[in-house]
C-alpha cells in the first residue's frame, strides 16, 4: 500500500509546472498528511495517508465490547472544482487495513449472556473483530486545494467511505465448548448487526496546506 501511494505521488509530481500542495489535518479517519497536484483549471488529484487508533465501546443485545477503531489507510482522490476555486466535489477510495476490534466485557458481576443463556466469565474471553474492505470507495464535498494557487491555505472535507465490515468472533476454548458453536454464531450475527452501522463511514476532516510551484 505504501509503495503504491509513493508511486502515485511521484507520478503526480513528475513533468509538470502546475501548482502542488502539501497538507496535514485531523478528522474521523485520524491524523492525515497528503500531496495535491493541479491537473487543470478544474481538476486536482491527491494522495494521502491516514492513521487512527480510537476507543469506541459498544454493545450487542447480550454482550458489551471494549473496542477500538484502527485505521491504517492511504487515500487516492480526484477533486472537481466547478468554479476553478476552492469549492470542490471529491471522489476516490481509502485503501488499507481498517478494523474494529475488542473484547467482550462481563456483565452482572462476572457473566456473559450469549443467545439468552448466562455463562460464568471468570477465566474466559470473547474477542471480536470487524474488518473493513481493503478498498472503500469515497465521495464527498470539500473546500480547499484550489487549482494553481500559492501559499498557506485551509481545507475541510465532508463525505463518506463505503464498505461493509465483516465481523468475526472467537471465544476461549472452554467457553466455546460450553456455549456451543450455534450460540457463538448467534452472537456473531448480533455483532454483525452492530458493525453494519459502519458500512457508510462518515469522513469529516480539517487542516492546513501549503501550495507552491
Amino acid at each position: 500500500m505504501k509503495k503504491a501511494l509513493t508511486l502515485a505521488v511521484l507520478v503526480l509530481a513528475a513533468g509538470s509546472a502546475n501548482a502542488a500542495e502539501i497538507y496535514a489535518g485531523v478528522g474521523t479517519t485520524g491524523m492525515k498528511a497528503g500531496y495535491v497536484h493541479t491537473l487543470s483549471r478544474f481538476f486536482t488529484a491527491r494522495a494521502e495517508y491516514n492513521t487512527l487508533d480510537f476507543g469506541h465501546d459498544f454493545s450487542t443485545a447480550t454482550v458489551n465490547y471494549d473496542a477500538k477503531i484502527k485505521f491504517n489507510a492511504g487515500g487516492l482522490f480526484v477533486d472537481f472544482h466547478p468554479f476553478s476555486g476552492a469549492l470542490r466535489v471529491s471522489a476516490g477510495a481509502l485503501i488499507g487495513n481498517n478494523t474494529i476490534s475488542g473484547r467482550g466485557v462481563a456483565k452482572n458481576g462476572g457473566t456473559y449472556t450469549i443467545n439468552g443463556v448466562t455463562y460464568p466469565a471468570a477465566g474466559e474471553s470473547l474477542t471480536a473483530t470487524a474488518d473493513f474492505p481493503s478498498v472503500q470507495p469515497y465521495i464527498g464535498v470539500g473546500y480547499g486545494f484550489a487549482p494553481n494557487t500559492m501559499g498557506l491555505g485551509f481545507f475541510a472535507d465532508v463525505g463518506a467511505a463505503i464498505g461493509k465490515p465483516k465481523a468475526t468472533l472467537k471465544a476461549s476454548s472452554n467457553l466455546a465448548n460450553t456455549v456451543g458453536a450455534a450460540n457463538i454464531e448467534a452472537e456473531r450475527q448480533n455483532l454483525q448487526k452492530e458493525v453494519d452501522k459502519f458500512r457508510i463511514y462518515p469522513v469529516v476532516s480539517v487542516g492546513v496546506g501549503f501550495a507552491f510551484y
